[in-house]
């Protein structure tokens, strides 16, 4: 049973920053007392009184006075500075009435409050009323962890209202981190008996806080306290392929990936090319082979599934796979912050590369195969994309793959023309010469290596040569020889288009 009484309000001072002797403005706006469900039939009882906090500063406690005679108070209940106390051992069918008090910090206590009086109902039966009062039950309470996800978490927990019939609910959440879950932020959803309160942390935050849920319906309540984790996503890496390998078709690309969970349970990782599922594994180590890729540009990523359902996906990585047949092969020389390509398709050759061929070490994309002893290299360049000063594009042969190799280069630059370059020692300067103007399509270039001798020719028609220049360079029985493209950035790429590719032996 419940019964408010409304306080009639009385004018209040408080004085400097610390309460003194006060008439409690709005001291009680509502004062309530309800009975404690007990034994009925018995002739006594306990009643809770509830009252507003005083507005006043420096407020130490409360004191509430009580007897069976107006202003005429016989019993004292202090308590600390909450707002409500149990008075017990009431006797059923008498009229108490009740007054209370304040006091700051330094004992001073307030005048009393309006008075309220209160009959103890009596009743000769041991039937309960079809109207209780009892505090709502919390249930699925327990330390609990959560993800961080990038749709916010919730943390839902069922609260039983116990009164018959439901009353209405209100229900504070208090956090010792309030970063991260804030206070009071609960939403109570859903009607009757059974009612769900949700804890919504902060979007971006992680850590433990201790949550303290109380419930009231509407003057009786419930605490409980638990322990909350909110745990950062897992993280995966995609750690093979390599971001810019290039492969040869048909390719084998080894996809594997490496998790942490960070205290999620992980059910899976799965690989993707672009949005196109290729496989997944269940078991660390996370793995999957692709087999028979054909030529083309792909984008791959690994995506961890943890807990019930989250996802979680790794940065992408790029890879090309080339169009190529041996004994072709091709690869960026030097540090490039964009990754060539090469195919071939019919007799036409593509070749995309970016980087400078220049000074002491090189970077470029090489479209190459093996030369043993003497031989030759010659083709025709069909389009060229100048890209600006400092790109070059033709047939070279080289000693190593490495950025400072010794080299020899029949090429076409937009700054310079068509051009003899040669680098006659490891890790040397590089030489140039200039060898007339030219433009594409009419456009042939050819090396020859006899002995420690490279010779660089042109030709307008593939048909009638003119030698450049020669140069003596030694070089190891086993080289390398094709066709470069380097446009002058190492972060652009230029294209270039070889055909009637001729190679002896």
């Amino acid at each position: 049973m419940t019964i408010t009484y409304a306080m009639n309000r009385i004018l209040s001072k408080c004085r400097g920053k610390r309460l003194r002797a006060v008439w409690l403005a709005g001291f009680f706006s509502v004062f309530s007392v309800f009975l404690t469900p007990g034994v009925y039939g018995q002739a006594t009882t306990n009643v809770t009184l509830v009252w507003n906090a005083s507005s006043c500063t420096n407020v130490a406690g409360y004191k509430l006075y009580y007897g069976v005679a107006s202003q005429t108070y016989t019993s004292l209940v202090s308590v600390a500075n909450v707002t409500n106390a149990t008075v017990g051992g009431l006797v059923e069918g008498t009229t108490y009435y009740f007054a209370a008090t304040t006091l700051d910090s330094q004992g001073i206590e307030s005048p009393p409050s309006t008075e309220i009086n209160y009959t103890v109902p009596t009743n000769s039966s041991s039937t309960v009323p079809s109207t209780t009062n009892t505090p709502p039950a919390i249930s699925s309470v327990a330390n609990q962890t959560i993800a961080v996800n990038t749709v916010t978490p919730t943390l839902p927990f069922t609260v039983s209202d116990q009164e018959t019939p439901a009353t209405n609910l209100t229900v504070v959440a208090n956090s010792s981190n309030p970063t991260l879950v804030p206070n009071s932020s609960i939403v109570l959803g859903g009607t009757g008996t059974n009612r769900t309160v949700t804890i919504t942390p902060a979007a971006g935050q992680t850590g433990t806080t201790t949550i303290a849920l109380t419930v009231c319906d509407p003057t009786l309540c419930t605490t409980t306290s638990f322990l909350l984790t909110v745990n950062p996503l897992p993280t995966v890496a995609l750690t093979s392929p390599a971001n810019g390998a290039s492969l040869a078709a048909p390719a084998t690309i080894n996809l594997a990936a490496t998790v942490n969970a960070n205290g999620h349970v992980v059910s899976a990782v799965k690989f993707y090319n672009g949005a196109t599922l290729l496989g997944q594994s269940t078991v660390a180590p996370y793995a999957f082979t692709w087999n028979n890729v054909p030529a083309g540009s792909y984008t791959l990523l690994a995506q961890a599934t943890y807990d019930a359902g989250g996802t979680v996906a790794s940065a992408s990585v790029t890879v090309t796979v080339q169009g190529l047949w041996p004994p072709w092969q091709s690869i960026d020389i030097g540090t490039l912050g964009i990754p060539g390509n090469a195919t071939i398709s019919n007799s036409l050759y593509v070749v995309k590369g970016a980087g400078n061929i220049s000074g002491s070490a090189d970077n470029f994309r090489f479209l190459y195969q093996g030369l043993s002893g003497n031989g030759e290299i010659r083709g025709q360049i069909l389009s060229a994309q100048n890209t600006g000063a400092g790109d070059v594009t033709g047939t070279m042969i080289r000693e190593s793959l490495t950025s400072g190799s010794k080299y020899a280069l029949m090429g076409l630059s937009k700054g310079t023309g068509q051009c003899w370059q040669r680098r006659s020692n490891t890790g040397g300067g590089t030489s140039s010469t200039k060898a007339g103007s030219a433009t594409p399509p009419n456009v042939w270039t050819r090396l020859v290596r006899q002995g420690n001798t490279l010779s660089g020719y042109k030709s307008a028609d593939g048909t009638n040569w003119t030698q450049v220049n020669s140069s003596t360079i030694t070089m190891a029985t086993n080289i390398y020889i094709g066709f470069v493209v380097a446009s002058g950035s190492t972060t652009t790429l230029s294209t270039t288009l070889f055909t009637n590719v001729t190679v002896v032996p």
